[in-house]
């Protein structure tokens, strides 16, 4: 709660003689008045007690029971004083005369705006005695106007056992955040949930129930609806590394079983099998060894719930699979020795057997495959998809696992007229880099300025 101190100094005229008084005690005569000097302190800064958004206060001077005055309790005895505040914060003082002698309440106000407008964020009374020949003093602290108490969020969707946090605040009239408000925080039924005064909650059992924040003093108070379920898996992805290879290279699937939470489920397994077992074997780990050319798929039951889901791999006598780093999309091409035929998107104009081209299409990852392969030496650049000229930059490909390709592009934006070229690369091509074919194997790549040595067709290159 953001609290500030009002001091109010009264200095009273000597004007009459002490006489009884409301509340007893003696007072002075009634008729009789004095004045009142007080000052008011803003802060500079929210840090200080006066609600930082307060640009005013209104000082009211009211009757109390049984005061000198004949005026009902709660009626004005002077026009009330605005203090404004000054420019930078400090002290606004002022002096109210015509005060009458006896008991008063002395009431501040603080207001959003100048001139007492706006509506109230703070107030605060005193009980004050006008006496002759006597310096008063009055202190008030004032307290802020709870009108609304927040709390998010306003549902809680939990499993068993997980936990979440609720932050409650309390707000003043024009919505301004009542620092250090005490705020009770309870759950109607905490064999559902709990919750602690830090606002860290606790699924503890099946079920629905209410939590609360609430403002004691105000009785403003915010509800947070909360419902613990027993997680239900209700999805499998599944993924595979890398997604093409070549007979007799193995391939790894993994599964995920995602439950009501939209959150990987823990503790969960499964069965594998190849959908057409001809195609390959799959092991309890998910590890898939292929044994014929294709598109295997490959299905993961969650065992608990019956819940499938399915990945294929792209099984081929040769592959060339490129990896990277970042989320563009650079296109693969595969040239022939002369450079001066080349294959992509489905032109085969290169003599290495059947093309199965931009196989993988995801960005970050891109793959030439083919069912029939001629031994031999290709190079093979990336350039940017047309339309794609604005993405020039930097990308490096990522090591992977055979067959997988390592080598860093520095890919240069294409040429203006958006065309490709099936000649030697120009400046809207990578460097080209070498690739070796090598039937039933998988493709070694390697910089083109490197020197290798080509086995005969069915051999590993070293």
């Amino acid at each position: 709660m953001r609290r500030g101190d009002l001091l109010v100094v009264a200095c009273v005229l000597l004007i009459t003689a002490v006489l009884p008084g409301c509340g007893g005690g003696g007072q002075d005569q009634p008729g009789r008045s004095g004045q009142m000097t007080i000052g008011v302190r803003f802060p500079a800064e929210a840090a200080a007690k006066i609600p930082s958004n307060a640009e005013s206060v209104r000082v009211q001077v009211l009757a109390c029971d049984g005061s000198a005055s004949d005026a009902p309790a709660g009626t004005p005895l002077v026009p009330d004083t605005i203090l404004n505040k000054p420019f930078g914060g400090g002290v606004a003082e002022a002096t109210i005369r015509g005060i009458p002698v006896g008991k008063v309440v002395v009431r501040a106000l603080a207001h959003p705006q100048k001139d007492g407008v706006g509506p109230v964020l703070a107030d605060a009374q005193a009980s004050a005695e006008i006496r002759s020949e006597r310096t008063t003093e009055v202190r008030l602290t004032l307290a802020a106007i709870i009108a609304q108490v927040v709390a998010t969020p306003t549902e809680l969707l939990m499993l068993v056992g997980e936990r979440d946090q609720v932050v409650a605040h309390a707000l003043d009239a024009v919505g301004e955040i009542i620092i250090d408000a005490p705020l009770e925080l309870s759950s109607d039924d905490r064999d559902v949930a709990t919750i602690d005064s830090d606002g860290k909650v606790e699924a503890t059992g099946l079920g629905e129930t209410v939590l609360r924040a609430r403002h004691a003093p105000s009785g403003n108070e915010a509800t947070v609806a909360v419902k613990v379920v027993e997680a239900r898996i209700v999805r499998v992805e599944v993924s595979v590394d890398p997604p093409a290879t070549a007979v007799a290279h193995p391939a790894k699937f993994t599964a995920i079983a995602y439950n009501d939470l939209d959150e990987p489920h823990p503790g969960a397994e499964f069965d594998w099998r190849v959908e057409n077992p001809p195609y390959g074997d799959i092991d309890g780990t998910g590890c898939f060894m292929p044994r014929r050319l294709g598109r295997p798929r490959v299905i993961a039951t969650e065992r608990s719930s019956g819940i499938e889901g399915y990945g294929r791999v792209l099984v081929a006598d040769w592959v060339v699979l490129l990896k990277w780093a970042s989320g563009a999309d650079p296109d693969l091409h595969i040239f022939d020795a002369t450079q001066t035929n080349h294959a992509y998107f489905g032109q085969l104009d290169v003599p290495i057997g059947t093309l199965l081209v931009d196989e993988i299409a995801a960005p970050g990852t891109e793959a030439f495959a083919g069912n029939r392969s001629v031994p031999g030496r290709y190079p093979v650049a990336v350039n940017y998809f047309r339309g794609q000229g604005e993405l020039s930059g930097q990308v490096t490909l990522l090591p992977g696992e055979a067959p997988s390709v390592t080598e860093a592009f520095t890919l240069r934006r294409p040429n203006a007229d958006d065309g490709y070229p099936v000649t030697t690369p120009t400046d809207s091509w990578a460097r080209p880099f070498d690739v070796i074919v090598a039937a039933g194997e998988p493709v070694t790549a390697v910089p083109a300025d490197t020197s290798i040595a080509l086995g005969p067709p069915g051999s590993r290159a070293k």
